[in-house]
Parts: C-alpha cells; structure tokens; sequence
C-alpha cells in the first residue's frame, strides 16, 4: 500500500520505473483533503527501485521504494 496526504484538489500519483517511464497511475482526480492509502500490487514488476510521484497543488513529491522478492 502507498499511503499519502491531499491537500484537497486535484491528487494524481503515479509510479515511475528508474527509466522515467510511468508503470502505473494510482490517483487521478479530485479528492477531500486528508490522508488516504491506495493498493500497489506487484505485477510481475521486476525487482528494482521505482518511484512514486505525488501531484497535489502546487506540492510535487518524489519518494523511491523497492520491490523485492
């Protein structure tokens, strides 16, 4: 799970693999301000570090995580 904060608006969070490529978007859209937690399931992804980027407002985040066998 990826757990993140809006701060109201428009949220978009999508997960890049270490190429800059997008592998999956997780939010898009309008959303309450508050804390919320979306799924991320590995999909066959191979293991590496990706990142999550977090777009709400003016507000951009870059995170890494790993995935892992």
């Amino acid at each position: 799970r990826v757990l993140f904060r809006s701060g109201g608006g428009h949220t978009l969070l999508q997960v890049f693999d270490c190429e800059g490529r997008i592998i999956k978007t997780l939010a898009d859209g309008e959303m309450g301000a508050g804390t919320y937690k979306v799924s991320f399931e590995n999909e066959n992804y191979p293991t590496g570090v990706y990142y999550a980027r977090l777009q709400n407002r003016s507000v951009q985040q870059v995170k890494p995580m790993v995935i892992a066998r």
